[in-house]
């Protein structure tokens, strides 16, 4: 077993001119995990079909969507796409800080663009078809509505009705 004289300071050590000797293959085996780790990070980041496709659903949108929608939308441009791919397609989005996720109390996560969610505005959730709409702006007044001594650093709004097709179908 070879052993390679290392000296410390090469190693950015708080105690520069200090010798070591490091396993040659303990050196290669963190070689080899470097190379895979960042052949992961690659893979993760290259612009497949699926993601070109996931994405452009929420560009297209305009509106925090669900992964069953994703899936339903991307089934039509891409037949063999598996909810598996969508799952790990909108993590991989997430990673990167493409798309948010949108919490509503009671319901499962829907996920928006980050330059949706940049902009402050509440949402809206269909009774009807269970979709969720982004309500631009924000009519709330915390100083009015403020309790006397209480500070307010956020706030969420979700508003529930039909939308406007459910509302037509009623």
């Amino acid at each position: 077993m070879a052993l390679i004289h290392v000296r410390t300071d090469d190693l950015s050590s708080d105690k520069p001119g200090r010798a070591c000797n490091i396993n040659a293959h303990a050196l290669s085996i963190a070689g080899q995990l470097y190379e895979m780790i960042s052949l992961k990070s690659m893979r993760m980041k290259r612009q497949t079909k699926q993601r070109s496709v996931v994405q452009q659903i929420f560009e297209q949108a305009q509106r925090p969507l669900s992964p069953s929608e994703v899936f339903d939308q991307a089934r039509s441009e891409l037949r063999a796409i598996s909810l598996a791919t969508i799952y790990r397609t909108l993590k991989a989005l997430i990673d990167d800080g493409t798309l948010v996720p949108v919490s509503l109390p009671g319901l499962p996560d829907r996920y928006e663009t980050r330059g949706c969610a940049e902009h402050h505005h509440h949402h809206f959730h269909c009774d009807g078809c269970g979709r969720v709409f982004d309500v631009p702006g924000c009519g709330l007044h915390t100083d009015v509505r403020n309790p006397s001594g209480f500070s307010v650093k956020r706030h969420a709004v979700v508003l529930y009705g039909d939308c406007r097709e459910c509302s037509v179908n009623t």
